[in-house]
C-alpha cells in the first residue's frame, strides 16, 4: 500500500513538473500581464458575435438583462450554456449569464466542446482578446488541475485559436466581470468515466480555496441531428439525468445512446465538479430547438440554459439536526483544505467525501496542538453552504490567526480539528435568554470580540457571571455587556472533533 501510494505521488510530482515545464515554455518571453502574452486568433469576432466593440457590448447586455426565471439556488457553482453564433442563441445564454448578476467571482473556469480534441485540451500561456479588451489565461489553476488529475491534457500552443464554443463565451464575462483570470478547457468525445475524473479533479483543486467564488462554465449543445420530436425527446432524458445528479445512470444512458448532445463530457464533468463542491440542484433556465428558433426542422439541434448550485429550499440546520456521519465528512473537508493550502497531495485512497449540504447561522473552527489551541476562526452569517464555510474556517485558522504562525508541513499529521455549527441565533438581551451549559455566547464591541462555548468557563457560573467572565476574555470590562453598543448573540450548537 506504501509503494502504491509513493508511486501516485511520484507520478503526480512527474506531471507537475512536465506542465509547468510546458506552460514555462510557452510564457518564457512574456514580462507583463497582457502586453508581453501572446494573443489567440479569434475567428469568431464577426462570425459568432459583433465585431464592434459598442455593438457588442449593447447586444451581449440585452440578451442578460432579458425577463430572465427567478433564481432557486442560494449559491450559483456552474452554468451550461449553449454554443452558436449569437443571432441564433444570445437569448439562451443571456438566460443562463443572467443567474449571475449580483454574485462575485474571482476565477472563472470554461469547459467547452472542442470537436478536435483527442485528448482534453487546456489553452494556456496565451491571452485571450475580443473587442471588449482581454483576458489572461489562469496558467496555475490549469497546472493544479492536470497535476492532480489521471486523465492526460494536451497543452495548445497560443498560436492555435480557441474552439468558438469557448470565444462565444468571452464576451459574456468581460461584460459582468471585466477582467477576471480565465481556465479554457476543451473537451470532445471524451469516456463518462474520464469526464467524471476530470470534473472530481476540478472539485479536488478547487477545495483549498472557496469554490462559491470560482465559477464553472460548461458549453455543449444537446441532441444534434434528430427531427425536431425525437430530439426533444432525447434531451428531455438528458435534462433528466442533469436534474437527478445520479452519475452511475447518466454514464450508462450515455454508453447507450439514451442521451445525445455535442460533448456529453462537458456537462458531465461540469456537473460533478459542481456535485462534489455542494451543489444539490440543477435549475432549467430556458430549453429550445433550432426548429423553435429559425423553422428549420430537420436536422434539429437542441439549447439549453441551467445553473446549478444549492437550492434555497435546502434545510436550514436548525430545522435538521446533522448526522454524525457527516461532522466526519466536514472535519475531512477542514483537514484536506488545510493539506492543499501546503501543497500536500491528496491520497487517492483517502475517502471520498459525501456531504448534504445545508445552511447555517455560523461556525467556530479550532485547531489545536499538543493540547494546546493552535488557531481557530469564526464566521457568523457566511451566507454559504456549510462545506464553504469550513473551507474559509479551515484557511484562516491555519493561516490567518494572528496570535500564531502558520500551520507548518510538519505539524499537520499532529494537529487536532474541531468544527462548531452554530444555529438558532437570537440577540441576548437579558441574562436568561441562553443556557450556559448549552449555548455558545458571542461578544462584540468595536474591534474587541470571543466566542465562548459552553465547556469554555465553569458551568457553576450564573449566566450574569458568565457573561462577565467573557466580556473580560474579550478584552472588555466586565460590565460591558449590559452596554447598548456591544453586541452579544447566543447559539445552539453543533460540536465535533477528530479523534486524535
Amino acid at each position: 500500500m506504501k509503494r502504491r501510494g509513493a508511486n501516485k505521488r511520484f507520478h503526480r510530482l512527474m506531471r507537475l513538473v512536465s506542465y509547468g515545464a510546458a506552460i514555462l515554455l510557452l510564457t518564457l518571453p512574456a514580462t507583463s500581464l497582457f502586453a508581453s502574452r501572446e494573443c489567440r486568433p479569434s475567428p469568431a469576432t464577426g462570425f459568432e458575435y459583433p465585431a464592434g466593440r459598442t455593438e457588442l457590448f449593447r447586444q451581449v447586455e440585452t440578451f442578460i438583462k432579458m425577463p430572465s426565471i427567478e433564481s432557486e439556488l442560494s449559491t450559483v457553482h456552474a452554468i451550461i450554456v449553449p454554443h452558436a453564433p449569437y443571432v441564433y442563441v444570445g437569448t439562451i445564454m443571456g438566460a443562463g449569464y443572467s443567474q449571475l448578476i449580483g454574485r462575485g467571482y474571482d476565477r472563472i473556469i470554461i469547459l467547452g466542446c472542442d470537436a478536435s480534441a483527442e485528448t482534453p485540451a487546456m489553452f494556456i500561456g496565451s491571452n485571450f482578446a475580443t473587442p471588449l479588451g482581454q483576458l489572461r489565461s489562469d496558467d496555475s489553476l490549469a497546472v493544479e488541475i492536470m497535476s492532480n488529475c489521471n486523465v492526460e491534457f494536451s497543452v495548445i500552443s497560443p498560436d492555435k485559436a480557441l474552439p468558438s464554443s469557448i470565444e462565444e463565451q468571452l464576451p459574456f464575462i468581460q461584460y459582468l466581470y471585466g477582467e477576471r483570470p480565465i481556465l479554457a478547457i476543451g473537451l470532445s468525445d471524451q469516456s463518462p468515466l474520464d469526464a467524471i475524473e476530470i470534473g472530481s479533479s476540478i472539485a479536488q483543486v478547487l477545495a483549498g480555496s472557496s469554490p462559491s467564488r470560482t465559477l464553472i462554465i460548461g458549453v455543449a449543445n444537446l441532441s444534434e441531428y434528430f427531427s425536431s420530436e425525437i430530439g426533444e425527446g432525447i434531451d428531455r432524458t438528458l435534462i433528466e439525468r442533469m436534474s437527478d445528479f445520479d452519475f452511475e445512470v447518466f454514464v450508462a444512458d450515455s454508453e447507450l445512446g439514451r442521451i445525445q448532445s455535442s460533448s456529453p463530457a462537458v456537462i458531465l464533468a461540469t456537473l460533478k465538479a459542481a456535485h462534489d463542491l455542494g451543489s444539490n440542484h440543477f435549475q432549467l433556465l430556458r430549453y429550445a430547438t433550432s426548429s423553435s428558433l429559425i423553422g428549420d426542422h430537420y436536422p434539429s439541434v437542441g439549447f439549453l440554459a441551467g445553473a446549478v448550485g444549492i437550492s434555497k429550499d435546502s434545510p436550514k440546520l436548525a430545522d435538521a439536526c446533522i448526522p454524525y456521519h457527516d461532522g466526519e465528512c466536514y472535519l475531512q473537508l477542514a483537514r484536506e483544505v488545510i493539506a492543499v493550502e501546503l501543497g500536500i497531495p491528496l491520497s487517492r485512497e483517502r475517502r471520498p467525501i459525501q456531504i448534504r449540504d445545508a445552511s447555517l447561522d455560523g461556525i467556530y473552527l479550532t485547531i489545536h496542538l499538543s493540547g494546546e489551541l493552535r488557531g481557530s476562526s469564526t464566521l457568523l452569517f457566511p451566507g454559504t453552504s456549510i462545506s464553504d464555510a469550513v473551507r474559509l474556517a479551515a484557511r484562516t485558522a491555519a493561516f490567518s490567526d494572528p496570535r500564531f504562525n502558520p500551520i507548518a508541513s510538519n505539524e499537520l499529521d499532529d494537529i487536532r480539528i474541531a468544527v462548531h455549527l452554530l444555529t438558532n441565533s437570537r440577540r441576548v438581551v437579558a441574562p436568561e435568554d441562553f443556557k450556559v451549559n448549552e449555548n455558545a455566547v458571542y461578544i462584540r464591541k468595536g474591534n474587541s470580540s470571543t466566542m465562548i462555548l459552553s465547556g469554555d468557563i465553569s458551568p457553576d457560573l450564573s449566566n450574569v457571571e458568565f457573561l462577565g467572565r467573557a466580556c473580560i476574555r474579550a478584552g472588555l470590562f466586565s460590565n460591558c455587556w449590559r452596554q447598548g453598543e456591544t453586541t452579544v448573540i447566543a447559539f445552539d450548537v453543533q460540536y465535533f472533533e477528530e479523534e486524535r
